[in-house]
Order: structure tokens, then sequence, then C-alpha cells
């Protein structure tokens, strides 16, 4: 079939280098004796290392972005917007749905000291907004779903606001997840 001294890929007068078949525990026997399979080991085992460390990385990564999007999600909008002697304390989420809260707070900014404070009487109460002016405000408002009770000042239908006065609204989400925000106003005269 072949020419003499030819074989399927050389064409020479040698026979084709024979190559011996070891079995597994002679290779691994090799291996051992030469250093081979503990290097071999060590490089797989900083590669688990690197691997099993990033993968560490990126779930602690993913778990603080987690933690960080409920406690934004948990935390109501506030903002005040002022109008010379009235403001209204606009507490909506997605401007337009009632928030959850747990505590209403107006405090003179100046004194540190509260002027008006509602609580949820239960877990939370619902509310939009929550408009003051200078002068009487109530002290008592009608949530949206839930019930409140006034906490500051503990006696009267009502609270005071003066004009050119710094004040400070603080509102607390019903959830222990979120935080609490707070706003800066202050009322003028006309």
């Amino acid at each position: 079939m072949f020419p003499k001294g030819c074989h399927v890929t050389t064409c020479d007068s040698r026979p084709p280098r024979q190559v011996a078949v070891r079995p597994v525990a002679a290779v691994r026997q090799r291996l051992l004796q030469s250093n081979e399979l503990e290097r071999i080991m060590s490089l797989l085992r900083d590669f688990v290392d690197v691997i099993f460390g990033t993968l560490a990385g990126v779930g602690a990564l993913a778990l603080g972005l987690l933690v960080a999007a409920v406690v934004w999600w948990q935390t109501p909008e506030l903002h005040v917007d002022v109008d010379g002697t009235e403001a209204v304390m606009h507490m909506e989420v997605l401007g337009e749905y009632p928030s959850d809260i747990r505590s209403v707070e107006i405090s003179d900014e100046r004194r540190s000291m509260p002027i008006w404070r509602i609580a949820a009487h239960g877990e939370m109460f619902q509310v939009h907004s929550i408009p003051v002016r200078v002068g009487d405000n109530p002290s008592n408002i009608a949530p949206e779903w839930g019930t409140s009770r006034q906490e500051v000042p503990n006696v009267g239908a009502s609270f005071r606001l003066d004009a050119e006065r710094a004040y400070r609204v603080k509102i607390c989400p019903s959830s222990m997840l979120g935080l609490c925000r707070s706003a800066a106003f202050t009322l003028v005269t006309r």
C-alpha cells in the first residue's frame, strides 16, 4: 500500500515512534515526584479563591444595593411649599399617594423645641400633606387612613406659628427600615 519506508505521515526509513500509554497511577506518581501536581493544585486553589472572592464582593455589593433600595422605598419624600404666611408640608409618594407616617413634628429651629407633634395611634396613619399658616393652627389632622394622636402640645386644640421665625418639620415613616426626613421653612408677613 505504501512504498517501502513510507508510513502514513512520513516517507523515511524509520518506523513510526511508538507512544507508550501509561496508566493513570503512573502519571500521578510521576507528577507527584516532579511537584507538578502541587503546582497545579496551588494554581487551582488560587483560581477558586479569586472566583469566590469576586463572587463574595459582588454578593456584598448586591446586598448593599438591595438594602439601600429598601430604605429609599420606605422613606417618604418631604418638601415644604411656602407662600408668604402659609405653607404646605407635602409627604406624598410618587406625588400622588399618601405616605405611611409614624410621626410628624414641627419645632422652633433656633431653640430646637417641638411646637407640635402628632404620632400614629397604632402602627401608622396616612397623610398627603399638612397645611400650616401664621397664627393658630389646628392640633389634630384628618389622616387619609388610620388615626393620629396629639403629643405636643399635650393640651389644647391649636398651636401657634409666628412670621419671620425659622421652623423645621420632621416626618418619620411607619417602617423601621425608613429614615426620618426633615425640612426647614420660614413663614413671612405679607
